[in-house]
């Protein structure tokens, strides 16, 4: 069987590779789509998209880690994506990226990093099953064991 989550990462694959392909222009969030950014009960800063005027009935949580693409260049593609997701599937989505001050630099070992990672997520507003998109090239990989 499958769980309305899997299907949803089903339609979010296909999503974000439309998404990926489409130019960005700040404009591009429509009128039925927030963005916002708050701190996390952790301290740590989060890009949010919900839903306006609707209650999101999904979650889904990206964690995203390239290392030689700086955020901003990256949020073309995540703002792309969170509108298709959230306009079509009424999704909220957290982003927590590179450019948040608990990732990984030169002295904090993986095994810290996860931790905290953990807590981040756990302190998310959202309490039901989400989808998790992992972009950390294989360092959070292993949160998914704990998360089930």
């Amino acid at each position: 069987l499958r769980s309305p989550c899997s299907s949803l990462q089903l339609r979010l694959e296909r999503k974000l590779n439309r998404a990926s392909s489409k130019e960005w222009e700040t404009s591009t969030v429509s009128r039925r789509i927030a963005y916002s950014t708050f701190r996390s009960t952790t301290g740590v800063p989060v890009h949010l998209w919900e839903p306006k005027g609707r209650r999101a009935e999904r979650c889904v949580v990206i964690v995203s880690m390239p290392l030689r693409l700086p955020t901003s260049m990256q949020m073309a593609c995540w703002n792309n994506l969170a509108e298709a997701v959230v306009g079509d599937f009424a999704c909220k989505v957290f982003l927590v990226t590179s450019g948040a001050h608990f990732l990984p630099s030169g002295g904090l070992h993986l095994r810290d990093f996860l931790e905290d990672l953990l807590v981040l997520i756990d302190s998310l507003p959202w309490k039901e099953p989400f989808v998790l998109v992992d972009n950390t090239m294989g360092a959070a990989t292993s949160i998914l064991w704990p998360l089930r």
